[in-house]
């Protein structure tokens, strides 16, 4: 019974997470980049250093190696077929471990229980498990790794502090967002708990990370740092349109996402707690137990105080630093600020259904479990559906259809080596480069961000013609939808294939 109650739960939030990916096969933008590394892995037997045949941009591949490692073991067409039902797979591992983890300190299922339906009713959880990224790969291990390493800190053993820092690895050889995380968490542990156990295992997970690596994780570091200074020297620009710059005051944009990130932008704690609604309860348990009222006794729940107040301290670090990046624009490069609390909301859920259980004990009411999933479907599941609907089934920009498949068929005629193409707006290029032998203005290389892209994005700063003459673009892929091709600062081309909103110009580089 008890395994049962994790594992069907796992499963729902599998179905929540996956359900769009039925009808919509093609999506995301990120997948065809992790694909096109795992398919050279497989077949070549090596990891790829620069990809010339698929990237005009000049520099070596510095992503993190691992997830792409374990897709190369599955057959290309299981992937292509599949992909989108890998990131859910991941989150129910994370949110079984969850259960068991809650499960096996409290010895009760309807805590267990809650903590898992409030881990999984989380738009930012639910949404970042629409496609194939290294994102809930990287959550799960985060997860995993930190949890090794309070289990270390708060009851001893050799086994877990050795086990943190080979998931920590992995992590660190996974995500690079995660790192950011990671970091911020560490230094508020050494600070708040007087400790250096924590800064030495992340050291020793980044040097362990190197040394597996032959060094290439220096190189990833080190283009990560890179990825970070080249936002800061372009955030102004973060949510602008490529061709058509910031939008003027009280210009609405006609995309939803860049709607919903202009309205968050205005009122930056809300941006973190809409991701995470549940984190809005677990501060709150937080400040009732270190005020020390009765309702806050987790210990008689088999959860020792130095454990809670190690989960207290995870989620109040990450939602401070989330806030704290999302209220000041000097440090807006440093990504944005709710997604720190995507891996904070493992310890969110746990608090969560501590404080609802004991809620319960204090006011046995089935009111307090009608009160808690109103406000999980209202704070939660409500808005991660209408997220779904509106940007991955009712989005077709957001996916690959029959239009776009059509321009790839017309790409995969033209002499192949002979198609140097740019994309408009950029997030075309990666399925692009992935389903025609094209060779795209874009790149693996966190580093080529900084010495190639400014120029042409997040805005586009100068003469198209000048751009592509400097990378030999010879074709553009443009979609109408985002803007039309009069728009451009570009001179000198030809139309030579449309279907649909898509269209494929032939580029004279002398603009003539």
């Amino acid at each position: 019974m008890v395994l049962l109650v994790g594992i069907l739960t796992a499963f729902a939030g599998f179905i929540l997470e996956s359900w769009p990916r039925w009808s919509v096969r093609y999506f995301g933008i990120d997948t065809w980049r992790h694909l096109m590394v795992a398919d050279i892995v497989r077949r070549e037997k090596r990891w790829p250093k620069a990809i010339p045949e698929k990237y005009l941009l000049p520099e070596e591949s510095d992503y993190p190696p691992l997830f792409r490692l374990f897709l190369a073991f599955f057959p290309k067409k299981f992937l292509e077929e599949k992909q989108g039902f890998i990131s859910p797979i991941f989150d129910a591992i994370h949110s079984l471990f969850l259960y068991f983890i809650v499960y096996s300190l409290t010895k009760n299922v309807a805590i267990a229980f809650m903590a898992q339906v409030a881990y999984v009713a989380n738009p930012l959880v639910v949404m970042e498990n629409s496609n194939l990224t290294t994102r809930p790969v990287a959550s799960m291990l985060f997860s995993f790794a930190f949890v090794a390493l309070l289990y270390y800190t708060s009851f001893g053993g050799t086994t877990m502090l050795v086990l943190s820092v080979v998931l920590l690895t992995a992590l660190i050889l996974t995500h690079r967002f995660a790192l950011q995380a990671l970091l911020a968490l560490t230094l508020s542990f050494a600070i708040f708990q007087q400790s250096w156990i924590y800064i030495a295992v992340l050291v020793g997970s980044i040097l362990l990370a190197g040394a597996v690596t032959k060094g290439f994780y220096f190189k990833v570091l080190w283009g990560h740092i890179q990825m970070l200074n080249w936002w800061r020297l372009n955030i102004h620009n973060r949510y602008a349109h490529q061709v058509r710059g910031l939008p003027k005051k009280g210009e609405k944009s006609p995309d939803i996402v860049f709607r919903l990130y202009q309205f968050v932008f205005k009122l930056p704690p809300i941006a973190v707690i809409a991701a995470i609604p549940c984190v809005v309860i677990a501060i709150l348990t937080v400040v009732w137990y270190f005020f020390g009222w009765v309702i806050a006794d987790f210990s008689r729940l088999g959860v020792p105080s130095q454990l809670f107040e190690s989960l207290g301290l995870w989620v109040l670090t990450l939602f401070v630093v989330g806030v704290f990046i999302r209220s000041f624009k000097f440090v807006e490069w440093a990504g944005e600020g709710e997604r720190y609390m995507e891996f904070g909301a493992f310890p969110t859920a746990i608090l969560t259904s501590l404080f609802v259980w004991n809620v319960y004990r204090s006011w046995p009411s089935a009111w307090v479990f009608v009160l808690f999933g109103l406000f999980l479907l209202v704070g939660g599941l409500l808005p991660a559906l209408f997220l779904q609907k509106k940007v991955i089934i009712d989005s077709k920009d957001r996916s690959l259809g029959k239009d776009m498949f059509n321009c790839f068929d017309h790409i995969n005629k033209l002499p192949k080596g002979s198609v140097k193409m740019a994309t408009i707006p950029l997030g075309l290029a990666d399925s692009t480069m992935y389903f025609t032998h094209a060779t795209v203005f874009s790149t693996d290389s966190s580093l080529a961000h900084y010495n190639h892209y400014s120029d042409f994005f997040p805005v586009i700063q100068k003469p198209l013609n000048e751009i592509f003459s400097r990378y030999d673009v010879n074709t553009l892929f443009l979609n109408e939808n985002y803007a039309r091709v009069e728009e451009l600062p570009l001179k000198g081309y030809e139309e030579i294939f449309q279907s649909g909103p898509y269209k494929i110009f032939k580029i004279n580089q002398n603009g003539n």
